[in-house]
């Protein structure tokens, strides 16, 4: 029993990360046209969504859509991990008196809550370096790459112009992983799967 609930806890694990890089790959282009149309300074470059994806694709190429996907990417394993390592904490932080309670989807959402708030540690960052990268146009490029965005916004302002953006993506995050909790486990007791695998599922697709 015990190796089968660990072989479960690695599918899920597996199931989360590559879903996650699906999530990545298939919405960069989407967020990099959200970035660039939300940057826009002084007079206006983009007269829309549409004009703002022929400009790119057309001045910089097709995979310009997918600038500052690196970092997201190489997190998002890790981010699913410490989301789920959070959510069992939550769970862990309810249970203290009582074991075999059974926690509420309100409590469940506390406990998502949680987890929204440990992964933005490694959120954070990761949007800070897809974003600088996102707004560079045509012309000379600012940064060579992740990398670069992160040694050169450290000489800049430390560690702190990395954390950057911190709290607002905490405040955006933690109500959605909470949202997410309280959705999954009605889900799950209806068709009778294994919650944990319906949380990582459903929580990777949103």
């Amino acid at each position: 029993m015990g190796k089968q609930k660990e072989a479960g806890g690695l599918r899920s694990f597996v199931g989360g990360g590559f879903g996650g890089v699906c999530c990545v790959v298939s919405g960069q282009p989407f967020d990099t046209i959200k970035v660039r149309m939300q940057n826009q300074t002084g007079g206006a470059l983009y007269k829309g969504t549409v004009d703002c994806v022929t400009k790119t694709v057309k001045n910089e190429g097709f995979f310009a859509l997918y600038k500052g996907m690196a970092a997201p990417l190489v997190g998002v394993v890790p981010i699913f991990a410490v989301n789920f390592l959070g959510y069992s904490h939550g769970k862990s932080l309810q249970l203290m008196n009582n074991p075999n309670k059974v926690l509420s989807p309100l409590e469940h959402g506390f406990a998502g809550s949680l987890g929204g708030l440990y992964m933005t540690v490694l959120i954070a960052p990761g949007e800070r370096v897809k974003c600088l990268l996102q707004i560079q146009t045509t012309g000379k490029a600012q940064y060579s790459g992740p990398m670069d965005v992160i040694k050169q916004t450290y000489r800049q302002s430390g560690i702190r112009g990395i954390m950057r953006g911190t709290v607002i993506t905490a405040v955006r995050d933690m109500p959605r992983r909470a949202a997410t909790l309280q959705l999954t486990r009605p889900v799950s007791a209806c068709s009778g799967k294994n919650p944990e695998v319906t949380i990582c599922r459903f929580s990777t697709f949103l």
